[in-house]
């Protein structure tokens, strides 16, 4: 099920995914592949507005818990639902690292808001403001304003949502119910660092203003929104030309080694993950129409060479497309092992193989400044044995220009066979 976050952040929109990885707060030592995306992943968020950014998360790294969590309480849940017209019956709120891990003060995802520690105080009128910011996210997600890519947990960050979900929240805030009836009163803008409050005089004149004094106070905090939305992305813009000029000075030999990428290296393979993950690869060596029906079993891959899992072996492997420090190279992208299965034959064999010990080499290189041989190949190497038991799939492709792409060469499937304990199971046709 496909989650997103929206949340209160200190600097007005979410830190980039480069800069959680470099603190620390969120670790990048993940898979990336059959559904397991890294911590962080860069994605343009799908919204109402064209104006949103996000990226992709791994919800076990950022702690999200499905269960437990405190409602609100009796007297804020009436006054809350009194401001929306909404049943906040079934949210839930939770106080924890998870908000800091996102550098937000808090964040929403679905019923569940989650605060950084110290920043849930729903006696207080600033707590209130956070809090009605929050819940305004909550009917923004229940009305499937917001959605994301991907099969993970995205975090979503839209300006215009952001601006309504601000001043909703101080109207929340405000609200009073009692004998009298429902009636506003006067509140300031919810304080963010870096912005400069109103002066005291004007926020008591609020409760005298006009419908039109009103409008034109909104009219000003859109436009301070997108002002400062504006210096961010110029701050960003200048980010990325940072880093473009890094990149373009990546390094490329092996003499260009240093002690670093070795602690790195023995650091990533300390916290490398265990979730199974999907990997392929292709052949289309002496493969015909009638090999997936003629055959009789499958057999495991072993690796050539002695086993040398250091970066320097790990960045020769890449380099070369050998196998000297003894791993095994497969694909995480399926249309690559198409294409190395049909590329120079008219027919081929793709394998889909699950493994839980295996090495990102493109995060891996990517992270020490290294140049990638080829990205698109999305390629893990399993530093070990492939046992005839990881085996899932076996697939019969024949070539099909009209499938093949810029960089890829195309297959249509013919037939395949699943395996299960390394036994195949009888052939399935297309």
């Amino acid at each position: 099920m496909v989650r997103v976050i929206q949340g209160y952040f200190a600097e007005g929109r979410p830190p980039q995914p480069e800069h959680l990885l470099r603190s620390g707060a969120l670790s990048p030592m993940h898979g990336r592949a059959a559904g397991h995306p890294p911590a962080i992943q860069p994605r343009l968020a799908a919204t109402d507005s064209a104006a949103a950014q996000g990226f992709e998360i791994d919800p076990i790294r950022l702690g999200l818990v499905r269960v437990g969590g405190q409602p609100l309480p009796q007297t804020v849940l009436a006054k809350m639902e009194a401001a929306f017209g909404a049943d906040f019956s079934a949210v839930r709120v939770h106080q924890g690292p998870q908000a800091a891990r996102i550098g937000a003060l808090a964040f929403t995802t679905g019923n569940d808001i989650y605060f950084a520690p110290g920043r849930y105080q729903p006696d207080t009128m600033q707590g209130q403001q956070l809090l009605g910011h929050e819940l305004a996210h909550v009917v923004q997600q229940r009305q499937g304003r917001v959605r994301a890519g991907g099969a993970g947990v995205s975090v979503v960050h839209d300006r215009m949502l952001e601006a309504e979900a601000d001043r909703l929240g101080m109207r929340a805030a405000a609200f009073q119910v009692g004998p009298a009836g429902a009636r506003p009163a006067a509140v300031g803008p919810l304080p963010r660092p870096g912005w400069q409050p109103e002066e005291a005089s004007t926020a008591q004149l609020k409760k005298h203003w006009t419908a039109a004094q009103h409008e034109q106070s909104r009219k000003f905090w859109e436009k301070k929104h997108a002002r400062m939305a504006r210096q961010q992305d110029a701050a960003r813009a200048r980010h990325e030309r940072e880093v473009a000029e890094i990149l373009s000075r990546q390094r490329i030999h092996l003499t260009d080694l240093i002690p670093e990428d070795e602690e790195y290296f023995q650091a990533y393979l300390r916290s490398r993950p265990t979730t199974p993950i999907n990997v392929y690869r292709g052949d289309g060596r002496g493969i015909t129409a009638e090999s997936l029906n003629n055959l009789v079993g499958v057999t495991g891959i072993t690796p050539v060479g002695a086993l040398d899992l250091t970066f320097k072996g790990i960045a020769e492997h890449t380099h070369s497309n050998t196998m000297p420090g003894g791993v095994i190279s497969t694909a995480g992208n399926k249309d690559c092992a198409i294409h190395f299965a049909v590329d120079k034959h008219k027919y081929g064999l793709v394998y889909t193989m699950q493994v839980t010990n295996y090495i990102d080499v493109n995060t891996v290189l990517r992270a020490r400044n290294f140049k990638i041989r080829f990205e698109a190949q999305q390629e893990y190497i399993i530093p070990c044995q492939i046992t005839a038991a990881n085996i899932v799939r076996v697939e019969l492709y024949e070539k099909d220009p009209s499938r093949s792409t810029d960089l890829w060469t195309g297959g249509r499937r013919l037939a395949s066979r699943s395996v299960t304990g390394g036994v195949l199971q009888p052939v399935v046709p297309g």
